[in-house]
């Protein structure tokens, strides 16, 4: 964390609720260069940090219509973690949405040379596992589609999920569409 601040300027801070399902949590978001900065608001003068993500592993999505919050609102996620972002005004959660964009852009775009081989086990497929080729812009969605095309299915992505599993826990965790899939290896 250290160097990181060290040799990173702040580009935009400000207050936020990150709620999954009901739960909801007020913190206080941080965006460098290269990283987003996570901390609780309940001390003014101490900020204890919750987490400090990368943002080549870092994704957005629009929230859909329902609620008066939808407009100050917008999907966050990363690895095993996605929350619904809320700001306390339409005009912070734009601004939020510009510079997160952005960073996370120019982010992936350092790391666009770099790309991973990843064995997809198919549940019910004799020939599994197939190698798929993932970047760092690649989306689950983008990954199923590739796994469907090695297997000659070219349609119907939307029926398919892909799922991880890093061998500690017992059930494997189901990824989001928008989700990097490479950030989970």
């Amino acid at each position: 964390m250290s160097s990181m601040a060290t040799y990173q300027n702040l580009l935009i801070h400000g207050p936020v609720e990150l709620g999954n399902g009901w739960h909801r949590k007020k913190r206080h978001l941080f965006l460098f260069r290269d990283y987003l900065l996570i901390s609780n608001t309940r001390c003014k003068n101490i900020l204890k940090i919750k987490c400090v993500i990368p943002l080549h592993i870092v994704w957005m999505d629009k929230v859909e219509e329902g609620d008066s919050e939808a407009k100050k609102s917008f999907l966050l996620g990363w690895p095993m973690e996605n929350f619904r972002a809320t700001f306390p005004s339409l005009e912070q959660k734009e601004k939020w949405c510009s510079f997160l964009e952005r960073n996370i852009n120019l982010t992936k775009e350092k790391d666009n040379q770099k790309t991973l081989e990843l064995p997809i086990f198919i549940k019910d497929i004799q020939h599994s596992p197939v190698a798929v080729t993932a970047t760092s812009f690649d989306t689950v969605n983008d990954i199923i589609k590739k796994t469907l095309s090695i297997i000659g299915i070219t349609e119907c992505e939307n029926e398919y999920l892909l799922s991880f599993n890093s061998g500690k826990e017992e059930a494997p965790f189901t990824l989001l569409g928008k989700c990097q899939g490479q950030s989970k290896m």
